[in-house]
């Protein structure tokens, strides 16, 4: 189980990088960092609401980004933890 994660930590980085760089910043902050929306807001200097928002089309970016097999995962890993990750405000 732990090596399944790390392997899908290790598919989002490599997703990650592909990204614009305000993507990159943001969702790097809330996915490695475990950081809250309002901890990076606060980091960036940014509005709480275009924290949300960029980690909201950053996500959508990433799920175009993916290999077909693994967006077909249901719940797996990382990948399931992208559908719906809750966090403090």
């Amino acid at each position: 189980m732990l090596y399944e994660q790390l392997e899908s930590m290790q598919e989002l980085e490599r997703l990650i990088v592909q990204l614009p760089t305000h993507y990159r910043v943001v969702l790097t902050c809330y996915y490695f960092e475990h950081l809250a929306y309002q901890e990076i807001a606060e980091l960036l200097d940014q509005p709480l609401g275009t924290v949300k928002s960029t980690i909201s089309r950053g996500v959508k970016m990433l799920r175009r980004l993916m290999p077909t097999d693994t967006s077909e995962r249901s719940g797996d890993g990382i990948w399931g933890q992208m559908k719906h990750k809750k966090r403090r405000a």
